[in-house]
């Protein structure tokens, strides 16, 4: 059984950032982005309505663009890979145990980790919370701080880490200039990027095609249809300009000289996106450094190995980038490429695929994410195939068995048969440790549905 306590490594949009002046004085919430929708829809209407009318952009993506900077500029990044505000994440200095209620919550909305909880004590479990567009050498030492923060506070003499998506690049840097520490047993790379994301390094290259901009825009969520029929309003022309106009700001802002981000370019592509962007010298020497040590970390990962720390890799496959990008046809979760998050499968026996997942929703893949906890708990792991299904829990979850479960305190006869049918068929599902299909998961959603509207 575990007795380490662990850490999770979120992704990006998974902190909420402060953006403070020199004085310390909050100017604004940098993360989750202030949107004044009154405001917004002042500013647009003009511009709106004539774009409407006539069906041609009329200066629309030209304001899009504008409030897109405005948006951005509290996260802004300097051309020496320094920030310019500073930026404070809200921290979570405590257990999940000391969490209250609504920060729980929090917690569970960002990163749905409940099944870690359920395997290991919740005074055990911690978040660190970082600056996700910061200077990554200082997420670095931030992390090794919280690590010994979680070991005095725990009186432990080593920690496990959950890595997601990002934080893959955000555990190299740590690697890079404490791993002599030894203060981690166990890392779980789940969905992360250990040798970066080949749409990262095709946008910091310009190698984008916007002949279907839509497709961008509907990749990231699990309401592709209703974006659709959202953008389906704007004429194609003005979809393709908002896209490029708000890719030229958010590069001006963040992408250009965020260390994070360029930590996530591939080690092949390193020197063409370097040559493509000549970033500042201040800004390469810091890029350059990260590199060396990445374009070796899978033989640094097999040395520390070796020394007794543990490395499982949970990775999606099967799916294709967004056809915006020149390498879209490439083995991915449609974030992360497959040989990255594999970690080039330097550690067969403690890496496995799930086929079709996608990486936006890859924790609400229940199976994938009680495989997590089992190993994190030291549990058994040999139910669980080496390649395996995807699913999405997240409407389950989140909305129709809370809405069962409301129901049942008032429910009688037939009905509260069949919802206690519907419970019992919910347990069975995450009892399941191999995903043939996920037909067993709509047909529960639709079967709530209509047992909620009788």
């Amino acid at each position: 059984m575990n007795s380490n306590p662990v850490i999770i490594i979120p992704g990006i949009g998974h902190s909420k950032l402060i953006a403070e002046n020199k004085n310390g004085i909050k100017i604004k919430n940098a993360w989750p982005i202030e949107i004044d929708e009154k405001a917004l829809m002042n500013e647009l209407k003009g511009s709106l309505m004539k774009m409407i009318l006539f069906r041609t952009d009329g200066g629309f993506s030209d304001k899009i663009a504008s409030i897109a900077d405005d948006a951005t500029d509290a996260m802004a990044v300097n051309p020496d890979g320094s920030k310019k505000y500073n930026i404070k994440p809200v921290s979570f200095e405590k257990s999940l145990a000391e969490c209250t209620d609504a920060e729980k919550k929090e917690l569970f909305k960002n990163v749905p980790v409940q099944e870690l909880a359920e395997k290991i004590d919740e005074d055990k479990i911690f978040y660190f919370a970082y600056d996700f567009f910061g200077d990554i050498a200082d997420t670095a030492k931030a992390l090794d701080e919280f690590i010994s923060f979680v070991k005095t506070k725990t009186g432990s003499a080593k920690v496990d880490l959950f890595v997601y998506s990002i934080g893959g690049a955000v555990l190299k840097a740590y690697l890079k200039d404490y791993s002599v520490k030894c203060d981690c047993e166990k890392v779980v790379n789940f969905a992360s990027a250990l040798d970066g994301a080949s749409i990262i390094a095709d946008i910091y290259e310009n190698k984008l095609n916007l002949d279907n901009p839509l497709s961008l825009l509907s990749s990231f969520t699990d309401d592709a249809d209703s974006v659709l029929s959202m953008a389906g309003m704007i004429p194609e022309n003005v979809v393709e300009n908002i896209v490029k106009k708000s890719i030229a700001v958010i590069r001006k802002n963040i992408f250009d000289n965020c260390t994070t981000l360029w930590a996530v370019v591939p080690d092949d592509r390193f020197e063409s996106v370097f040559a493509a962007c000549k970033p500042s010298l201040a800004l390469a020497e810091k890029v350059r450094a990260l590199h060396e040590y990445s374009r070796n970390f899978k033989n640094e990962a097999k040395a520390l190995a070796g020394n007794g720390m543990k490395f499982y890799q949970i990775c999606g496959c099967g799916q294709k980038l967004p056809q915006i990008v020149e390498t879209y046809d490439i083995c991915t979760d449609g974030i992360v490429d497959t040989t990255s998050a594999s970690f080039g499968n330097a550690f067969p026996e403690s890496t496995w695929y799930f086929d079709g997942q996608e990486h936006i929703f890859a924790m609400y893949n229940d199976v994938a994410m009680s495989l997590a906890a089992k190993i994190l708990a030291g549990e058994d792991t040999q139910n669980y195939p080496v390649k395996n299904g995807s699913r999405n829990i997240r409407k389950l979850k989140t909305q129709l068995i809370p809405k069962v479960k409301t129901a049942l305190s008032t429910a009688t006869g037939d009905i509260k048969n069949e919802l206690e049918a519907c419970l019992a068929e919910y347990d069975r599902i995450l009892a399941e440790t191999v995903i043939s299909n996920s037909d067993n998961v709509r047909q529960l959603e639709n079967r709530i549905k209509e047992t909620l509207n009788r």
